[in-house]
């Protein structure tokens, strides 16, 4: 691999590294918020189709600790 690769690979790295640490900051300050504060609509629509929530009985609102999690 090359210097110029490997320098941004690292870059990408710091971005997401530092959104996660963001996400989680913020997710500790209010669980429950609007994860539309946070996340795309794209983004929510592609957590929802890639990870299956438990079946539940009643239909809720998810909050950001919902989102968070599915991303993790």
């Amino acid at each position: 691999m090359t210097a110029v690769f490997m320098m941004n690979l690292l870059a990408v790295f710091c971005i997401l590294s530092w959104r996660v640490f963001w996400l989680t900051m913020t997710n500790r300050i209010d669980p429950d918020a609007d994860p539309g504060r946070v996340f795309t609509d794209l983004e929510l629509r592609i957590l929802d189709l890639s990870v299956n929530d438990k079946p539940t009985t009643q239909l809720q609102q998810h909050g950001l600790s919902h989102y968070l999690i599915k991303l993790a």
